[in-house]
């Protein structure tokens, strides 16, 4: 997957600063905040010989904590997925996910 920086809109010219992108979007003790995931397309769909193949992101960030729930939700699909319904897919489960009682309770789905 190629990943686009979001200023630029230009393709990382290298793996490491792909990977200091990404550790901004991975949720962590530091930034417990961030809530991503990937949007996989299934093995029997997929021609990578019985792997899922990434083809996107879906998550959330929570605004400051003093606005109580307020999240931001994004996603991204690459550009050869559009038009299929995998982004109304994964964003319809993400919300279904994310506000689930269960999950406030530490309860796994």
């Amino acid at each position: 997957m190629i990943f686009i920086t979001p200023r630029t809109r230009r393709p990382s010219p290298t793996i490491e600063s792909t990977r200091s992108l990404l550790e901004k979007w991975i949720a962590s003790p530091e930034r417990p905040w961030v809530d991503n995931y990937a949007i996989l397309l299934r093995s029997t769909l997929s021609t990578l010989n019985g792997k899922a193949r990434m083809i996107g992101i879906v998550g959330a960030v929570r605004i400051l904590e003093n606005q109580g729930d307020a999240v931001e939700i994004a996603y991204g699909v690459l550009s050869d997925f559009w038009g299929k319904g995998y982004s109304s897919e994964a964003l319809r489960m993400f919300v279904e996910v994310y506000w689930d009682p269960k999950r406030k309770l530490g309860i796994d789905l």
